[in-house]
């Protein structure tokens, strides 16, 4: 097996039991800046793990992909454009935080 990394996310692709194809792991990591917080994302799982053999490498990471994605928008992190689910709304406040003047209280 050998790992490949594509962003944050890390496959490890290696050949199914039959010989016959693909299969493949992809590590999810947490999710920052969305609607779901870290201390939820504790009991999610940390990988996804594709079950059916593709006949290519390529093949099983992008069937991995999309499982991940459709696990993901299932609950709840991806909205249907595949967008973080209230990353922008965070981003925004933060902005706007990072802006606010601060308040000295010496004298």
């Amino acid at each position: 097996a050998r790992a490949l990394s594509a962003g944050h996310s890390s496959f490890v692709v290696s050949p199914d039991a039959s010989g016959r194809g693909f299969g493949c792991t992809i590590a999810l990591p947490r999710v920052g800046l969305c609607a779901l917080p870290f201390a939820s994302q504790r009991g999610l799982p940390r990988s996804i793990t594709l079950t059916s053999p593709q006949p290519t490498k390529t093949g099983a990471k992008e069937r991995a992909s999309l499982l991940a994605l459709r696990y993901l928008r299932g609950i709840g992190v991806l909205d249907a454009n595949f967008r973080v689910v209230g990353r922008a709304q965070m981003r925004a406040e933060a902005l706007r935080r990072a802006r606010a003047p601060t308040v000295s209280t010496a004298r």
